[in-house]
């Protein structure tokens, strides 16, 4: 049944924005049953909205829809690709959160997981229906950053570790993506999934597909970007692997695949693709990459998870190298490139089921190491059968999903490597096959170790499938697998082949796939060599332990980002500490070079200064009359304006020579001047104090957890510290410099404060202990009762607490650092700290500084 157009527009938003409105509400259901059964209602009824709209794509109508923002529109459509990836992307997610209810039932977060996974449902499908860039933009971001919360969702320390490697990878291509798409915009005049004008520069092509290159391709996992991946899908839980490695690492390949042929190809009746072919055979290339890398490390892991989290950095390989070799080909490459997307429907299928089953054997036997299990065949048969199917898929066995997919871009890139340009694409192809035995060598061991081998004396405790929600969605997974293995025309022939076509390329070597090529004799023996190859390898590294083995750390990408990050790190600490010593000695510097050069010019030298006043006026009328005199300034408007401006700077010369030129300084200045530096002086000797008082806290604190101690002599140091400025301001002299000077006097006191504040906390301390403090000092420059008032200004309550804020770990504050304020102020400097430590605070003012740049790119639009 057809939908009218005003349906249309309005399903779209809700297709978005009714997942994100379901999370708000799911917290306010009680009953567990109740709220179980309406996230899977909720994602079912978003998968509905997308196939009752297929029909209407299917006969060539394009739906779109719009939704008022905060201060513009998001615009939605929805075309054969979209509908593609918006179709296979709902169907996981409902097979998904069916095996969450059951999974995360006995979980005290079970509440915010389902309403994340509601809203990263949204996210999802904002990005695969976005009409344009900032559409994509603004849902391409709010699924990373909410992602985060499924990565870190256990809270062990390892989640954490991973979830600060995802969170700064997926800022840093968030700020690529919205460089990429601001150029975009700077260039054509338009966000618009459209080809860039012909008069773009080839350099600024470039640009645009390294930016969004590196935007996109964090997301997809692409090599060298990838480390977050394989950091993340292990601590994450079982369902939430599922989407993160089955769907939403597919909005980055979804985002290459757009840029290369919409956005970067040229425009419609074009023949040349000029640049976009280059880019398609990088892409190619780092596609090639990444399923080497990706194939390599899977045969080395002994989680499952951690294998699996490889597997897919090694299959978005097979993904991208289809979509490069197609974007190369051109106006040929539609097989390469429905071969690149259709392995995207399928790795989605047959990844989500592999981890679900992994979550299903971790739940029941406790552990994912495959070194531990074994004999499962016969205790857990439905989660084997899954396993089976989707490892048959993913290994591309013939009848399987994989195979077609695996073969059309196979079939690419051979085309692609006969080419001019491509010849060294010949070694990518044995790549290419390597990689694909390797993928049946590590799924095979998987197999073997986890289900057919007799498990361990130590592992063989009775297990047994998991519950009814998790084994349905695993069987609904399967079906499709095997369904597209034998009847792959539909998204072949009805989606792609005519979508491609409307973009100018050619769908004949699609029909010409399916008519020849499909379950061909060649394609056949091709398989079975794989298959062959898979298995020895498998043989061999079982046999002689190599897949036991480990690399050396450095030749992990992630060694080299944390390298790198240590010595940049080591950088600016190193400036740091110059900066600090600059800032320490700039006062003498400068005041050197004041007393030396500049102020008995300024003093001495009245004649210098006035001679330079009156060079000033005679150069800037010498520069007026020109204009004025050489006859460039025709119109007399500019004329009188020039003539007005000279006016103006005569009359402030005039006004300076003779008001500016007074008495030499009065005495009382340069008493003034040595009581600056004297305070000086005494800052930096409290600074000292304090400093000293921090290091020996630091060396004693061995059984107080909490840096209590240090916060206690920082808070005592600083008390002290202002009570001997104070006093030694009031009383001035030589004695003031001497102590100012003295080392051996700060260290003395600070050891004096580290020793109040460990009586502090073991609750002796008595203000006796205070009292012979300030006696101390009395004894240094004579009681407080005989010293005369300060004159500085003191500071106020609001500019120290701005302070605290803005530098809470540097700096000292004379009015709240004395002992009966001091703990407030520590107290307060400590909340602060915490806040700026916490994982979720910065996310949230991640987020809020991304959603600032979203509303002020739609403001200038």
């Amino acid at each position: 049944m057809s939908m009218d157009s005003a349906s249309v527009s309005l399903l779209l938003p809700v297709l978005v924005f009714g997942p994100l409105l379901a999370a708000a509400l799911l917290p306010l259901l009680r009953h567990r049953t109740v709220q179980d059964l309406f996230a899977v209602v909720v994602s079912a009824l978003a998968l509905a909205g997308v196939v009752s709209l297929a029909p209407s794509v299917l006969q060539g109508a394009l739906p779109v829809g719009r939704l008022p923002g905060l201060l513009g529109h998001f615009n939605f459509a929805l075309d054969p690709f979209g509908l593609l990836f918006a179709l296979v992307g709902c169907f996981v997610w409902f097979s998904a959160t069916l095996y969450a209810t059951a999974y995360v039932r006995d979980d005290p977060a079970r509440v915010r997981f389902l309403a994340v996974l509601l809203v990263l449902l949204g996210a999802n499908l904002g990005v695969v229906l976005a009409a344009d860039l900032l559409t994509l933009f603004v849902f391409f971001e709010l699924l990373g950053l909410v992602a985060l919360l499924v990565v870190v969702h256990s809270g062990s320390d390892e989640a954490r570790s991973a979830g600060v490697t995802y969170f700064w990878m997926t800022f840093a291509g968030g700020l690529a993506l919205l460089a990429g798409i601001l150029l975009v915009l700077l260039l054509s005049d338009s966000l618009a999934w459209q080809p860039l004008p012909e008069a773009v520069a080839s350099g600024w092509r470039w640009a645009i597909f390294g930016l969004l290159l590196v935007g996109f391709g964090v997301k997809a996992g692409m090599v060298p970007l990838h480390v977050w991946l394989p950091a993340a899908h292990p601590v994450a839980p079982a369902p939430a692997s599922a989407l993160l490695s089955g769907v939403m690492i597919k909005a980055g390949a979804y985002g290459l695949f757009r840029s290369l042929n919409m956005l970067l190809r040229p425009e419609a009746g074009l023949e040349a693709w000029n640049e976009a072919a280059d880019m398609g055979l990088v892409l190619a290339l780092l596609g090639i990459l990444t399923l080497v890398v990706g194939v390599v490390m899977a045969l080395l892991q002994d989680s499952i998870k951690r294998m699996l989290a490889w597997s897919s950095v090694s299959q978005m390989g097979f993904m991208l190298t289809g979509l490069g070799a197609g974007a190369f080909l051109a106006v040929d490459g539609a097989m390469a490139t429905a071969g690149g997307l259709l392995h995207v429907v399928n790795h989605a299928l047959f990844k989500s089921c592999l981890f679900l089953a992994a979550g299903a054997i971790a739940l029941r036997c406790g552990t994912a190491d495959m070194h531990r299990l074994g004999g499962l065949w016969r205790q857990m048969p439905i989660t084997f059968a899954c396993v089976l199917v989707a490892a048959a898929g993913i290994a591309g066995l013939p009848l399987f999903n994989g195979f077609v997919s695996k073969s059309m871009i196979h079939h690419g890139l051979v085309e692609a490597s006969q080419r001019p340009g491509g010849e060294f694409l010949v070694y990518g192809e044995w790549l290419f096959m390597a990689a694909a035995a390797g993928t049946v060598a590590y799924f095979s061991r998987f197999i073997f170790l986890v289900f057919l081998r007799r498990a361990p004396q130590s592992t063989k405790t009775p297990v047994r499938d998991p519950a009814p929600a998790m084994r349905v969605a695993m069987v609904l997974l399967v079906i499709p697998i095997v369904w597209l293995g034998w009847r792959p025309h539909g998204p072949l022939e009805a989606l792609m082949a005519p979508a491609l076509a409307a973009w100018g390329v050619a769908e004949a070597p699609i029909t010409y796939y399916l008519e020849r090529y499909f379950l061909s004799a060649d394609d056949l023996i091709a398989s079975a060599g794989i298959l062959t190859g898979g298995l020895l390898l498998f043989a061999l590294g079982m046999k002689s332990g190599l897949f036991r083995r480990q690399p050396p750390a450095a030749l992990g990408v992630d060694y080299w980002y944390r390298h790198l990050a240590g010595r940049l790190l080591a950088l600016c600490v190193g400036l740091a500490g110059l900066a600090a010593r600059l800032r320490a000695r700039a006062p003498t510097i400068l005041e050197t070079l004041y007393v030396g050069c500049v102020k008995p010019l300024w003093d001495y030298g009245p004649i210098l200064r006035r001679r330079a006043w009156r060079g000033l006026l005679l150069g800037l009328r010498g520069v007026t009359d020109f204009f004025l005199k050489g006859g460039l300034l025709r119109r007399k408007v500019w004329r009188d304006l020039l003539v007005r401006l000279r006016s103006i700077a005569e009359f402030l010369i005039d006004t300076t020579l003779r008001d500016h030129f007074g008495p030499p300084p009065a005495p009382a200045d340069r008493g003034q001047l040595e009581k600056d530096r004297l305070y000086a002086a005494l800052d930096q000797q409290r600074d000292r104090l304090i400093l000293a008082a921090d290091r020996l806290a630091r060396e004693r604190d061995h059984r107080r957890p909490g840096d209590a101690l240090i916060n206690a002599s920082h808070m005592l140091a600083g008390w002290i510290g202002t009570e001997l400025l104070e006093r030694a301001m009031a009383a001035g002299g030589e004695r003031a410099r001497e102590l100012a000077d003295s080392e051996r006097l700060a260290r003395r006191l600070a050891e004096r404060a580290v020793g109040l504040a460990r009586r502090q906390l073991d609750s002796e301390l008595d203000p006796a202990d205070l009292k012979q403090v300030a006696e101390e000092l009395n004894e240094l420059l004579g009681p407080e009762s005989e010293r005369p008032d300060p004159t500085w200004p003191e500071r106020s309550w609001p500019a120290e607490i701005t302070a605290i804020a803005l530098a809470p770990d540097h700096g000292h504050w004379p009015v709240s650092e004395s002992l009966e304020q001091g703990a407030l102020v520590s107290a307060a400097r400590g909340r602060i700290m915490k806040v700026a430590r916490d994982l979720s605070s910065g996310l949230l003012v991640a987020f809020a500084i991304l959603l600032l740049v979203a509303l002020s790119a739609r403001i200038l639009l």
